[in-house]
């Protein structure tokens, strides 16, 4: 309880950088589908599962978000879990993909963190459905698919606890992990609930709001 008052008091007063030195990108004005059609439907069910939820989509809706009939799905997944296992693996690999790639140019442990944190904002910010499918659904998977999935998911907070514990010695295993699921969290919420700023200035001041809280 102690060590979340002083994150929740450092993300309140940290000084977020100056906005007159960014700009953003406004609303999309003619947003492409991928050529490829598999491509296309993985987009598809990826934002209908975010807006309706796992269990109300069905193959007939995500055929017809990109113009095919629903039986035309089977030609490219074998079920509806099987297309909820592609996005979500989807999500997933990006976020490793971009931690290797942040871990590969780093100098150093809290310069590693740093670059993962950037690499996590951006992604999630750019793409908040995501979020919500990779936080909600993966219990929809069944059996072991789940069980599978989220050690998928640990494992990748487990990267940030033991780069937040390289950079700050005096933290425990515990203490390091809710700092980082409180980081998490509000890379989480704040990217689903946001209004649409310019995308620039959004990531800046999300960055150093999940700064401040890995400080605490």
């Amino acid at each position: 309880m102690a060590l979340l008052h002083r994150a929740a008091t450092a993300v309140l007063t940290v000084p977020l950088p100056a906005s007159g030195a960014r700009t953003g990108r406004g609303a999309p004005k003619d947003p492409q589908l991928p050529v490829s059609r598999r491509e296309a439907l993985l987009a598809a069910a990826c934002a209908l599962f975010a807006e309706r939820g796992y269990s109300a989509v069905s193959l007939d809706d995500i055929g017809a978000a990109i113009g095919i009939a629903g039986p035309s799905v089977y030609n490219h997944f074998p079920s509806k879990a099987d297309v909820l296992l592609s996005v979500l693996h989807r999500g997933n690999e990006a976020l490793w993909f971009a931690l290797h790639q942040a871990l590969a140019g780093a100098e150093g442990p809290a310069d590693a963190l740093g670059r993962v944190l950037d690499s996590y904002v951006t992604i999630m910010a750019g793409n908040p459905e995501i979020i919500t499918v990779l936080v909600n659904e993966a219990a929809s998977l069944p059996g072991e698919l789940a069980e599978d999935f989220r050690r998928t998911q640990r494992a990748y907070v487990a990267e940030w606890v033991a780069l937040l514990r390289r950079s700050r010695a005096e933290l425990s295993e515990p203490a390091a992990r809710v700092l980082v699921h409180t980081a998490l969290g509000l890379v989480n919420s704040l990217c689903r609930s946001r209004p649409s700023p310019g995308r620039l200035t959004f990531d800046a001041d999300l960055g150093a709001v999940c700064r401040a809280a890995l400080r605490a």
